[in-house]
Formats: structure tokens, sequence, C-alpha cells
């Protein structure tokens, strides 16, 4: 069982890589570095996580702007209007379902482009030693360009507030409330708050999860492919901007939490994550501007899509449509009795 809250003991540290974890498996991390608590629940993941994994956040400063776009995307058939209306209930509401319900509604006003498989909510689940030990709620979204090529776009819509959200209801003091005992809660919640909240390592952790589900539902093949790509659209309720993360995760950085006492056998490639944001005014583009963040890499090229998501889609449009005739609830259940989450060398935290 999980040992009493404490503070954790972790070395200050910047969001920089350890070269000395290039080669090493992560349970060979945990052993060399056997003081610190690194086997804990995605919450209470700190900077030094991310150094030991070699994980990387690349601000990319503001994204999607104007000038960078064809004019093509400029110009929507449906009036400024439409967009701008769209772009003013988003910046009026705190609520992530409504704010996600108009993101769906500023995408489908550009014609070249639309939403599928709009599914209420679902959840993803990260696997540590192929066991799971944490579950993200997140809405998963597709959309289809029509030039050039009519290619798939899948990106995941992510509450800013879940972090916050999910520290909370872990260091919750226990009822009745004992006021040392909550207050000891208190001070561990703030101590492994993030120093930037744009940076947090819980963003990490629900990347890999994406770039897991990606792996497992991708069609078995004689080349597997080597990374793939997620992409996160992250809404704030505390800014009107949109927040892009862009990650190409590597097959063997994923082999690393499926298999924790097995070596790298070319060294950890470690994980960049780019991230940027997407201001919504003015609202008559944002919705062409928040498409063509999506079509755009981090460096403001566009986007190579991974082996799984070239694939020309024209002729399975039907099936898409279909799905998005209705909305339903596709949560993942994991049952937390499952999630093995011993802080020990054997157990499935990370």
């Amino acid at each position: 069982m999980d040992r009493p809250d404490e503070p954790s003991r972790d070395l200050p540290c910047d969001n920089d890589t350890d070269t000395t974890a290039l080669s090493l498996s992560i349970n060979q991390l945990v052993a060399r570095h056997a003081r610190e608590r690194l086997l804990v629940r995605p919450v209470r993941w700190t900077d030094r996580r991310l150094s030991l994994l070699r994980c990387r956040f690349h601000s990319q400063g503001e994204g999607g702007r104007a000038e960078g776009m064809p004019t093509a995307y400029l110009k929507p058939e449906t009036s400024d209007s439409d967009s701008e209306r769209q772009t003013l209930y988003l910046e009026h509401t705190d609520n992530f379902w409504d704010r996600s319900r108009s993101i769906d509604e500023l995408l489908g006003l550009v014609s070249e482009h639309r939403t599928l498989n709009r599914k209420y909510l679902g959840s993803v689940a990260l696997y540590f030693n192929q066991q799971p030990c944490a579950k993200f709620a997140y809405k998963d979204r597709e959309i289809i360009t029509a030039q050039p090529g009519r290619k798939r776009i899948r990106f995941a819509l992510f509450d800013m507030s879940e972090p916050l959200r999910q520290r909370f209801q872990h260091f919750k003091p226990p009822w009745p409330k004992n006021e040392p005992v909550a207050e000891h809660k208190r001070r561990l919640r703030k101590r492994l708050a993030p120093r930037d909240r744009y940076r947090d390592p819980y963003l990490v952790a629900v990347i890999i999860a994406l770039a897991q589900k990606k792996r497992h539902e991708a069609p078995q093949q004689a080349s597997p492919p080597r990374g793939f790509t997620v992409r996160l659209l992250i809404l704030d309720r505390d800014k009107t901007s949109v927040f892009q993360y862009v990650a190409h995760v590597q097959g063997s950085f994923l082999d690393m939490f499926d298999h924790p006492a097995t070596q790298p056998p070319s060294g950890n490639p470690g994980l960049d994550v780019h991230c940027w944001e997407i201001p919504s005014s003015p609202g008559s583009t944002f919705a062409h501007r928040l498409v063509w963040a999506l079509r755009t890499d981090c460096c403001g090229e566009m986007h190579a899509d991974t082996a799984e998501e070239a694939t020309d889609i024209g002729e399975t449009n039907d099936a898409g449509e279909a799905n998005d005739s209705q909305e339903t609830d596709d949560t993942e259940e994991v049952d937390e009795d499952s999630l093995v989450l011993k802080e020990s060398m054997s157990s499935c935290g990370c």
C-alpha cells in the first residue's frame, strides 16, 4: 500500500535533461535515485521526473497568426459574424463543456474541414508495466482536411483545470476534519504545484497516455510506426486563448513504460513537447487560425502526418459522418482497485 503522504525529496532542478540517465531503464533510475520518491501518481509528478525521463517543454510563443496563412483560409464561406459570435461565446464562458462545444462550432464554420466523432467524454489510461496506473478525462476530436488530399488530423480537448482538481482530490483531508492533517495536505499540494501551470508535468503524463492509446489502436503491421504524434488542445477558463501542445512520441520511449526493467537498446529518446498559444482575437479569423495551427507543426511549417494518420480517408468519410450523428459517452472505465500504485520497484505508479 502507499506510504503516508510526506514531502517529496526531489532535488532542486530545472526542466533540463539528466545526461547520466540516457541509457538507463526506469527501474534502474529508481534504484539509482533511491532516496527520491519517483514512482508516484501523475498528480505528484514534478520537474525532477521530467528531467530523469528527458522530457522537455518548448514554448513557441503565439501560434495561429493570420499573416502566415494562405489567402483561402482567410475567406470563410460563412460570414465573419458567425465566427465572431462563437468566439465571443468562447471568451465569456468558463465551463469546459460549453467551451468545447464552441470549439466544435468554430471548426464547423470552416467549409474545408469538419469535426467528427463528437464524443461526450472519454478517458484514457496511463499504463506502466502493462498495467493501468492512472486515468485522464478528455474529449476525442478529429478534423478532415480537404486540401491537399483528404487527411485526418486527430487531437484531444483537455480542461486545464483538471490537474488542479485532481491534486485537490488527491490531497483532500480525511473526514472528520483534522486541522493539523488538513494543513499538512495543503502544504503538500502547494509544494507539488508546478511553477508554470502551462508546463505542468501532469500534461506530459496525459500526452504519454494518449500516445499509448494510439499505439494500441494502430493496426498490426510488419513495420510498425516508429512514433505517434499527439496533439492536445487545452481550454483554460482563465484565458480567452486556446493552447496547443504537440509531441511526437517515439515507440522506444513508450517501451520504457511497458517494460520498465528493460534497458532501452539505443538510449532514452526523450520527449519534446512543443506548446504555443492561439489567441482568440480577432474573432472573425479565429476558426481558420485554429485549423491552420492544427495543420502546422511547432515550427510553423505544414505538418507532415505520421504514418497512421496520412492515409487517404475519402472512402471512410461515410462511416465518420455516422459517428457524428450522435454524441455518446465513450468513457473507458478503469477500475480504481486495479490501479497498482505501490511505491516500489515492482509498482505501477509512474
